[in-house]
């Protein structure tokens, strides 16, 4: 099978439509904001009105996504062109024998019993959907006209929909934000973008190129963690804002960000930058911050221009605590320093599930952009920002404040005679 690559964007859409239409598996990997999602929609209600007896089934990782994104577009196609056919929120109805439904994937015993002589299958933002979900859909497409379509942002290059394009079943495609019409996308919006992100992130290489991130071994933490952290935090009911703990990263001028991120428990409910102001401008956003959320600790880098911030919001009798992540770690047999034992202890949140972010591109770049090493002891150790630069990436501001924000209950791995011992000195709680 071919790959269709780097032609007209109205083109490449029929091309996709015909494929669908030709061939029993499609793949599409897209960039962001590519009309994907119209492309699936207009799939559907083709196949169930065009064939008789018909049966589609889509899913996608989450109810959310299931309901607002693909069932919303198919509801528009619907109330636009005026077809016949009875619509519910999850369930199309064009006849007796010609039906769609729509679910989310945390169920693979909902992928059983379905069988009919046409039956097409639609994964949704197909990077994001488990492996026995997959399993449970062949068992769907038996049938000799079974088609199968798997669409969406190429977030994770493992499993399922990255080896699609490897296979020799799937017609393929490709779109990347150059392939997207103006009106879709922005002309300045890709080159903002490779300025803000770099070309190097794996984030510019799934929403700008619609391509699998190339995160290598020494990634410290997986896009795929980072979106289903963001897919978290949408499905989650809001829950008390006050008792809240502040990670602050400060700059003075230039291009580094000053970033506060606030959370409660393991949510983050907010994540504030700015730049361009003097260290008292900044204390004052932090206190207003700190009051709005009523903080019962803002833990701040105390290395160079933190230093005065710190000093000052302690005068203003603010809750403030020093982090010197120069310092030496806890566990200095396994971490170089205390910056590699809060961002380790941050990917285990992550690994886990044990976190939630509002939907932050520039967060999810930056997470994703950060790399480890080893020292010759054997330490493990995070990339600096001034070897992050020479790579072209911008300073992780937002990283730094999110490891902050959690450092008081990372949790550290050390040895069994520090637990329960004297907290350092400075006020700074760790968890035991």
């Amino acid at each position: 099978m071919r790959e269709v690559l780097h032609v007209e964007p109205w083109e490449k859409q029929r091309q996709i439509l015909e494929a669908i239409r030709d061939h029993r598996r499609v793949a599409v990997r897209s960039c962001h904001h590519s009309g994907k999602t119209f492309i699936a929609a207009a799939v559907v209600h083709w196949f169930c009105r065009n064939f008789q007896p018909s049966l589609v089934i889509t899913t996608a990782p989450t109810d959310r996504q299931v309901r607002k994104q693909l069932w919303h577009e198919i509801g528009q196609h619907h109330r636009r062109s005026g077809l016949p056919g009875t619509l519910n929120s999850l369930e199309l109805l064009v006849s007796e024998n010609q039906r769609a439904y729509g679910f989310s994937t945390n169920e693979p015993d909902r992928f059983q019993g379905w069988h009919e002589e046409n039956i097409l299958v639609i994964a949704d933002e197909a990077s994001g959907i488990p492996e026995e979900i997959y399993e449970a859909m062949e068992g769907t497409l038996t049938s000799k006209n079974a088609r199968q379509l798997v669409i969406g942002n190429p977030t994770f290059a493992g499993g399922t929909f990255y080896n699609a394009f490897r296979s020799p079943l799937y017609e393929k495609f490709h779109i990347s934000a150059y392939d997207v019409p103006d009106h879709l996308l922005s002309p300045g919006w890709k080159e903002e973008r490779k300025i803000e992100w770099g070309e190097e992130s794996p984030v510019y290489q799934v929403r700008v190129l619609g391509e699998f991130p190339d995160q290598a071994e020494d990634a410290l933490i997986a896009m795929r963690w980072v979106t289903a952290a963001m897919e978290r935090w949408q499905d989650e009911a809001e829950g008390e804002r006050s008792g809240c703990t502040i990670g602050v990263d400060v700059a003075r001028y230039g291009s580094d960000e000053s970033v506060a991120v606030v959370r409660r428990g393991s949510r983050v409910l907010d994540v504030v930058g700015w730049r361009g102001q003097d260290t008292m401008a900044s204390v004052g956003r932090i206190a207003a911050l700190g009051r709005e959320y009523q903080a019962v600790a803002i833990n701040v880098d105390e290395i160079g221009i933190g230093a005065g911030v710190l000093d000052r919001l302690v005068a203003d009798g603010l809750p403030a605590v020093g982090v010197n992540v120069g310092e030496s770690a806890w566990d200095s047999e396994h971490y170089a320093n205390r910056r590699a034992e809060v961002f380790f202890a941050l990917q285990d949140r992550f690994k886990t599930g044990d976190i939630s972010l509002p939907d932050d591109s520039t967060l999810l770049a930056q997470l994703t952009s950060l790399k480890f090493t080893y020292t010759p002891k054997g330490q493990l150790k995070i990339e600096s920002k001034e070897d992050m630069r020479k790579r072209g990436l911008p300073s992780p501001d937002r990283a730094d404040a999110l490891a902050l924000a959690f450092a008081v209950e990372v949790g550290f791995t050390r040895p069994v005679s520090l637990i329960g011992a004297e907290r350092p000195s400075g006020g700074f709680r760790w968890a035991t």
